[in-house]
């Protein structure tokens, strides 16, 4: 028997390639043949030959899932189908991501910063509204201290005001019996 490929299992590209072109073209010869290239699909990584299948382009992958459709059925081909569309739709996840996702956390990055700056602004101003609250509440205390003294010393004129007022009274009523002649005392 004369084997249609020079190798027992797919190891890379160039083999993939050529055995899909040796499916493709294959007009029917022994049974034997066919169990062969059967067999060096079989016998071969389907892991690895996802990966390959994965990053052709154009028409090497459309010939490379007709060779495994036509060789080894519906099974293979859609394994391989299935692994090429979870990549493709990862590959869309990741350009969406950075098209659409992307900037908008980009966007929001930005405003938690200007954000965290405004709080430091505010915070600064708070603490220096409290520097200034306490200075003030100082000068408060100070003026209320004197005010309370003011008010003593106000309270004492007053008392002695009245006690000279007493006393000018008290005077006035001695001279005014004095005057008089009188000597009620």
């Amino acid at each position: 028997m004369v084997s249609l490929v020079d190798f027992r299992k797919i190891e890379n590209k160039d083999q993939l390639l050529k055995w899909t072109e040796v499916v493709r073209n294959y007009a029917g010869g022994s049974t034997a043949q066919w169990t062969d290239l059967q067999d060096v699909y079989g016998r071969s990584s389907y892991q690895l030959i996802e990966d390959i299948a994965i990053e052709l382009k154009g028409s090497e992958r459309s010939y490379v899932f007709f060779a495994i459709w036509k060789c080894s059925g519906e099974w293979a081909f859609s394994t391989v189908v299935d692994a090429w569309i979870k990549y493709r739709m990862k590959r869309a996840e990741g350009d969406y991501f950075q098209k659409e996702i992307q900037p908008l956390l980009d966007n929001i990055e930005e405003r938690e910063n200007a954000l965290e700056e405004s709080k430091k602004k505010i915070y600064r101003k708070i603490g220096d509204l409290r520097t200034e609250n306490v200075r003030l509440q100082s000068r408060v205390d100070y003026l209320t201290e004197e005010l309370r003294d003011a008010t003593r010393r106000s309270v004492d004129r007053r008392a002695q005001l009245v006690k000279l007022r007493n006393v000018a009274e008290a005077i006035k009523t001695i001279q005014e019996f004095a005057g008089n002649g009188s000597s009620e005392f």
